[in-house]
């Protein structure tokens, strides 16, 4: 697994982590400071408000989980991978893509999300 396989595979596990203790110190470790979230609802910039951000969506869709979709799209410094999320065990709710942009300390400055389907 690539250093970028590695740093999508801990953001995506930051939405489906429950502990917010241990969500908030992985936001910590693979954001920026002054890293930006934003998708067709979400607007988030910093810690404090990704953790807020995916603190609100785990409370509105509880059991949900994230999964990534197929393989990670690489170049230079962005990352592009498609994501279901939805019942362990079931259908996804929503697919989606996200495009991340790393830093060359391997760290998250931005993800730009994008809805493909609502079920």
């Amino acid at each position: 697994m690539s250093d970028i396989d590695r740093l999508v595979t801990r953001y995506i596990g930051t939405w489906n982590d429950p502990d917010p203790a241990h969500r908030r110190a992985e936001i910590d470790a693979v954001w920026e400071p002054d890293g930006r979230y934003v998708d067709p609802v979400n607007a988030a910039t910093g810690p404090e408000q990704i953790d807020a951000a995916i603190a609100g969506f785990q409370a509105q869709f509880p059991g949900v989980t994230f999964r990534i979709l197929g393989a990670i799209d690489t170049h230079h410094d962005l990352a592009r991978f498609g994501w279901a999320f939805g019942p362990t065990d079931g259908e996804p709710i929503t697919t989606g893509t996200d495009v991340l942009l790393h830093t060359a300390h391997g760290r998250i400055a931005r993800v730009y999300g994008f809805f493909e389907h609502a079920g």
